[in-house]
């Protein structure tokens, strides 16, 4: 038995290390123990045999494993260079600075047009049908689709857009109708012409015939009861004509044609104090933080809901003739007077500055260009030209 070890040794002192060792090495054991064991040589056994280390290698120092797994920080790979985003077209079909383009058209004439997410929602009127139609068109330009129809005597007014539904009025009725669903109902009756959205609610100034008062109402936006919120007097002799409103959060904003002046109305206690005054037919008010602006027959002008002194935007935008749109940052101005023989498109900014015509044209005869609607958005101001019960919608980038 010493011997045959003694032999074992010498075998391995010979042949050295590595698979052949190991095989003369196992076929004596095999000899001396009188047990068959395997003692193949073939490469998958190799290969075997170094996993079964690998894995015991692993186990001892884990570390190792991810040394492996992970590529050398000496990596000769090339660095990966991210890419840059890709800048997209506005949405708005005018792609070009300076330049018109056609968005759409309507087989009627225009009562209203209002821009909101990237739509245009136009109110017809059709006055042989006595019927209001409410469409929406994209502003990367189509066809208009319908959203609704609503026939009642009057013509249809104040057109505003809500989060899923629009609203206006037709002959003292709120008329309410779905943006996606098509439905349409009547939510208030003997409301005031000229409305206002806000938390859940549509707002007007009213004025009873038997009483010297306005009324501030609201609505809830799902219907029901009118709710009286607040009233003040009205001068004797003087008629009611109410041609803007506006709300926000704490107040609301009244332009009081036939007073001259501008109201504002606390909705908590209904107090009520004059901004402004002297300034004749005041209309289109609209709220920029804690300011508002207001066209009359003197421009545009902006002061504060605090009170003080109003400061001039712009010369233009005169009260009735001009027709004013807004997006969050500029102001935007169909100037065209009665029986003039052109008018522009004019941009200013909402904190005042310079005007600037963003287009011109010539008008022929005595009835206008018939360019009455204008809008705007983040990229594009929107006009509306009426001819014969067709109209034509136009864009340009802001």
């Amino acid at each position: 038995m010493v011997q045959l070890l003694s032999v074992i040794v010498m075998v391995q002192f010979v042949s050295g290390k590595g698979v052949a060792a190991n095989v003369v090495t196992c076929i004596a054991l095999a000899f001396l123990l009188g047990t068959p064991l395997a003692c193949n040589n073939d490469k998958s056994s190799a290969k075997s045999a170094q996993a079964d280390n690998d894995d015991a290698s692993t186990k001892r120092d884990p570390a190792a494993s991810a040394a492996k797994s992970s590529p050398s920080s000496t990596s000769s790979a090339k660095p990966i260079t991210p890419k840059k985003p890709k800048v997209t077209a506005p949405d708005c079909i005018a792609k070009t600075k300076g330049k018109q383009a056609s968005v759409g058209a309507l087989g009627s004439s225009l009562a209203a047009m209002k821009v909101s997410a990237g739509t245009l929602y136009l109110l017809a009127h059709q006055p042989m049908n006595a019927r209001a139609i409410l469409s929406k068109l994209a502003r990367k330009g189509g066809k208009p689709a319908e959203v609704g129809r609503h026939t009642d005597g009057g013509i249809p007014a104040s057109l505003v857009i809500g989060d899923s539904a629009a609203f206006f009025t037709m002959r003292g009725k709120v008329v309410k109708m779905s943006l996606t669903d098509k439905g349409v109902e009547t939510i208030a009756s003997k409301f005031p012409k000229n409305i206002a959205l806000h938390g859940g609610k549509v707002y007007g100034v009213r004025c009873p015939k038997k009483k010297k008062t306005y009324e501030l109402v609201r609505v809830s936006q799902k219907g029901g009861e009118v709710e009286v919120v607040a009233t003040w007097d009205r001068k004797a002799g003087k008629k009611c004509r109410i041609s803007s409103v506006a709300v926000n959060q704490d107040n609301a904003i009244v332009a009081d044609w036939q007073g001259r002046r501008l109201i504002r109305v606390a909705l908590e206690d209904g107090q009520t104090k004059v901004l402004a005054k002297g300034y004749p037919f005041p209309q289109n008010i609209i709220l920029d933080g804690d300011s508002f602006l207001f066209q009359s027959s003197r421009g545009v002008f902006r002061i504060a809901q605090a009170g003080g002194e109003a400061k001039k935007i712009s010369s233009s935008g005169i009260s009735p003739f001009h027709t004013v749109a807004s997006n969050d940052t500029d102001l935007y101005i169909i100037a065209e007077d009665a029986y003039a023989s052109s008018g522009a498109i004019e941009r200013v900014p909402l904190a005042g500055g310079e005007t600037k015509k963003l287009t011109a044209w010539r008008v022929r005869g005595d009835l206008g260009s018939g360019i009455k609607q204008i809008g705007a958005d983040d990229q594009c101001v929107y006009y509306a030209k009426t001819q014969s019960d067709y109209t034509s919608i136009t864009a340009r980038l802001k």
